[in-house]
C-alpha cells in the first residue's frame, strides 16, 4: 500500500496509452496532444493541490477539452461529455455544450450522447485504506460504444485512474471519437472543420500523394545525402589526386629513360665495334681511298 500511494503521480502510464490511441489520428492527434492533454497539469509534490498532481481539471484544461469535444460534434452528430469526483469533491463536470453542463442537459441540442464518469479516491499515507478508481461509459441508445478491452487497450485503465484522474479522463476523451469511427461514426477531420462528403480529386500517380506529404523529409534527407557524398568524394578526391601525380611522374620518367635508352643504341649501332669506321647513310660522300669497283678488273 504505501509503495502504490509512493509512485503516485511519479509515472503517467496514461500519456503511453494516449499515444497507441491517438496513433492513427495523424496531425489531428498531435495536434490534440499538444492542445489538450499538456494543459492539464502534471504530478507535483505531495501537498501541491488536486489540479497541479493531475486530480482535476483546472480552467484553462477544461476549457480546451470543451472545445474539442464540440469540434467532434460539429464532424459526428454526436455530443460527448465527462464527469469526474475526487475524493469525494464537487464532481466535475463538462461537454461539447460548455463547462460545467452535463451532456445529457439538453436533449434537444444532444439526442445522441457518450459520456464518460470517472470517480478516483486517494488516501492518506497513514490510512489503511487503499487509493481507487473506477470508470463507466454510457451512451444514448442506439450507439455502439467501445467495448472495456477497448479502453483499457487505448490506456484507460484503473491504474491510470488512480495516477492521474484528470489526466486520465482528458486522454480518454480526446481519443473517444477516434475509437466511435471504429464503430461507425464519421472519422473527425485533422482540421475539426465539418466533414468533406465530396469525392476526393484522382491522384496522377500512386506516389504523387506520397512526394506531396513527405516533401520536407525527402528534401532533408536528399541534402544530407548530398553533403555526405560531397565529403565522401572531396576525400577520396583528396587521396587519388597525388597517386595520379605520381602516376604521371613515373611515366613521363620512365618514357624520357626509355628515349635515353634508345638514343644510346642508336648511337652505338651507327659507330660499330671499336676501330670499324662509322657507318655512312644514304647521300653521305665516302671519305678514305676508295676501292674498285666489283666485277671488272683494272685493265694494264
Amino acid at each position: 500500500m504505501a509503495a502504490n500511494k509512493a509512485a503516485r503521480g511519479a509515472a503517467k502510464p496514461v500519456r503511453h496509452g494516449l499515444r497507441a490511441l491517438l496513433c492513427g489520428g495523424g496531425l489531428a492527434g498531435v495536434a490534440l496532444l499538444l492542445g489538450v492533454v499538456l494543459l492539464v497539469p502534471g504530478s507535483g509534490p505531495e501537498g501541491s493541490t488536486p489540479s497541479e498532481q493531475g486530480a482535476q481539471f483546472d480552467a484553462e484544461g477544461s476549457a480546451a477539452l470543451v472545445a474539442e469535444l464540440a469540434k467532434a460534434r460539429a464532424a459526428q452528430g454526436v455530443c460527448y461529455g465527462y464527469e469526474l469526483s475526487f475524493n469525494g469533491g464537487r464532481k466535475q463536470v463538462g461537454s461539447n455544450l460548455g463547462v460545467d453542463k452535463p451532456v445529457t442537459g439538453d436533449p434537444t441540442a444532444c439526442p445522441k450522447w457518450v459520456r464518460l464518469s470517472v470517480t478516483a479516491v486517494w488516501t492518506s499515507d497513514s490510512s489503511e485504506s487503499e487509493d481507487s478508481g473506477s470508470y463507466t461509459l454510457t451512451g444514448s441508445p442506439g450507439l455502439t460504444l467501445p467495448t472495456r478491452q477497448e479502453l483499457e487497450d487505448a490506456g484507460l485503465t484503473t491504474a491510470a485512474v488512480i495516477d492521474a484522474p484528470a489526466e486520465a479522463t482528458a486522454a480518454a476523451m480526446i481519443g473517444m471519437p477516434l475509437l466511435m469511427a471504429q464503430h461507425g461514426l464519421p472519422v473527425v477531420p485533422a482540421t475539426g472543420g465539418p466533414v468533406d462528403t465530396a469525392s476526393p480529386e484522382p491522384l496522377t500517380t500512386a506516389g504523387s500523394d506520397f512526394l506531396r506529404e513527405n516533401s520536407g523529409q525527402l528534401v532533408a534527407a536528399a541534402t544530407l545525402l548530398a553533403g555526405a557524398l560531397g565529403v565522401f568524394g572531396y576525400g577520396l578526391f583528396g587521396q587519388l589526386l597525388p597517386a595520379r601525380r605520381r602516376r604521371r611522374t613515373e611515366d613521363r620518367l620512365a618514357a624520357e629513360q626509355m628515349a635515353s635508352a634508345m638514343a644510346r643504341r642508336a648511337a652505338n649501332t651507327r659507330q660499330g665495334p671499336p676501330g670499324t669506321p662509322p657507318a655512312t647513310g644514304p647521300g653521305t660522300p665516302p671519305t678514305g681511298p676508295q676501292l674498285p669497283p666489283t666485277g671488272r678488273p683494272d685493265l694494264p
